[in-house]
């Protein structure tokens, strides 16, 4: 048991790697089983053929970003609480899994039905319910005038592609901005978490009508 699981950690690795360079509909099973270090058969054994492969993946990759994010939420704290714990996880969890944002964005590029079947599955399985508190405590944000009215899909889209968007364009980012000989990029990230919360936090504080 714990040899098959280790095996199948091993797929799941290498055709991260692959569907993220490769995309769906270019990558082989040839390959993933080289990378590794597999039989072609053997692959085959665990997961039948590339389409459940690559839903697995997928499937594994969505749960496993939401899993960790209602982890790290207090459903109990703050709406800027809660914000900062969104935006550190999910930051965190782009650091620690380099391949995961070309991953999704080669799947968006296909065309996403990958995407759009787990994800819907995933929400009508009941088991996600990190969107129905974060509702809650927009709306009571918003009643008690911390923020103004917002849409919660549109400040989710918001607070993802900002952090997903220095992972996807580092390399452009820093022939722009040159970096220092002993820049941090640990640093750098602490102080990217805290950038995007205060753009978006005090961005949605009401504003004063001078008169």
């Amino acid at each position: 048991m714990v040899e098959s699981k280790k095996t199948e950690k091993k797929i799941i690795g290498a055709a991260m790697e692959v569907f993220s360079e490769k995309g769906r509909h270019g990558a082989k099973m040839q390959e993933i089983a080289d990378r590794a270090g597999i039989n072609k058969a053997m692959l085959h054994y665990y997961f039948r053929n590339k389409e459940n492969l690559y839903r697995t993946i997928f499937k594994t990759a969505f749960s496993g970003i939401f899993n960790r994010l209602e982890k790290a939420v207090d459903f109990n704290a703050g709406f800027d609480i809660q914000m900062k714990q969104i935006i550190g996880c999910y930051i965190d969890m782009l650091e620690k899994n380099p391949k995961l944002p070309l991953f999704i964005i080669r799947e968006l590029g296909e065309g996403g039905a990958i995407a759009r079947s787990v994800v819907r599955e995933y929400f009508d399985s009941g088991r996600l319910q990190l969107p129905h508190y974060l509702q809650k405590s927009v709306m009571n944000a918003i009643k008690s005038g911390e923020i103004v009215p917002i849409d919660l899909r549109q400040f989710m889209i918001t607070i993802i592609g900002s952090s997903l968007i220095f992972f996807v364009a580092e390399p452009i980012v820093f022939s722009i901005f040159p970096v220092e000989e002993d820049f941090d990029r640990i640093k750098f990230l602490e102080e990217r978490k805290k950038a995007i919360f205060n753009t978006l936090y005090y961005g949605l504080k009401p504003r004063k009508v001078s008169t």
